[in-house]
């Protein structure tokens, strides 16, 4: 097994990036990570766990080039956040500032099953960044997650359960898969330190199935009080404009589809994962004031 030399981990600031980025330093792996802001708290954060907090932006190619020197693997990841024409430019940039530095492992978070036919805007973006690296040449890997445990602590989601609701806009009794981004990062971490086992391959990961009831009584043992799960029409979603249409078609192909990732097989061939289910995430969470 050879360990990369050094990773530059994009998106490092936020939640994927920051575990997978966590999850390598933990394994002695070098990590620079390529930052708007690197006086920001979040970027200061990354400096106390010893990365390299490099300054510059995806749009900028040269910023790209220079912190990819002398490195010799890369995580990336794009996101719709900026618009699904944006996240296809991010991703073919980082790509083909790859391809340049002659970087040898090419770890791509994705979304699973962007490699079927689901209508979702930001996984079809997705798939033409995966098209585009499988075109580079560069030595990659594929990782699809599923959605994640973490969406349960947005503003919209936390408002809710102080009102006592576990919302969903689907079905309650249809089962979703989802994951931690500590999982994201410790699998991650894994893929680059066992670069040979995974190369060329796509991994699709979840670390846990359950429908809203089942969840819903998860949140109320642990908050002390009940927790109703709620159905919701799509019509109510509370965004809008292109992420709140590309969120709808997610929603909308979760509740007719779904993520449906073998989860006992990863947990067979990657036990050293760990997999957490919603119920050990969940318990490590700090509530706060929704406890009593």
């Amino acid at each position: 097994m050879r360990q990369p030399r050094q990773v530059v981990v994009l998106g490092a600031t936020g939640q994927q990036g920051g575990a997978v980025a966590r999850a390598l330093r933990d394994r002695g792996i070098p990590v620079r990570a390529l930052v708007r802001t690197p006086e920001a708290p979040a970027a200061e954060r990354l400096r106390s766990w010893g990365v390299e907090v490099w300054a510059g932006s995806w749009e900028d190619p040269a910023s790209l080039d220079r912190v990819l020197a002398g490195a010799d693997a890369l995580f990336g990841i794009t996101t719709p956040f900026e618009g699904i024409a944006a996240e296809v430019r991010h991703g073919i940039a980082w790509v083909e500032a790859a391809r340049r530095a002659g970087i040898s492992h090419v770890v791509y978070a994705s979304a699973a099953h962007t490699d079927e036919s689901t209508g979702i805007p930001s996984f079809e973006s997705k798939r033409k960044v995966e098209q585009h690296l499988r075109d580079s040449g560069v030595p990659f890997t594929l990782v699809g997650p599923v959605y994640f445990m973490e969406n349960l602590l947005t503003p919209f989601a936390l408002t809710r359960l102080r009102e006592g609701q576990y919302v969903r806009w689907m079905p309650p009794e249809k089962t979703v898969q989802l994951i931690t981004v500590e999982d994201i990062g410790r699998f991650c971490a894994s893929v680059f330190a066992h670069r040979e086992d995974f190369l060329g391959r796509r991994v699709d990961i979840a670390g846990d199935a359950l429908n809203a009831p089942l969840l819903a009584a998860i949140l109320s043992r642990l908050l002390g009080r009940t927790v109703q799960p709620v159905s919701l029409p799509l019509e109510s979603f509370p965004v809008e404009g292109e992420l709140g249409r590309n969120v709808a078609a997610t929603l909308a192909w979760m509740a007719r589809t779904g993520f449906h990732v073998d989860i006992p097989a990863l947990r067979r061939q990657y036990p050293e994962v760990g997999w957490r289910t919603f119920a050990q995430w969940a318990e490590a969470q700090d509530w706060g004031e929704l406890s009593r």
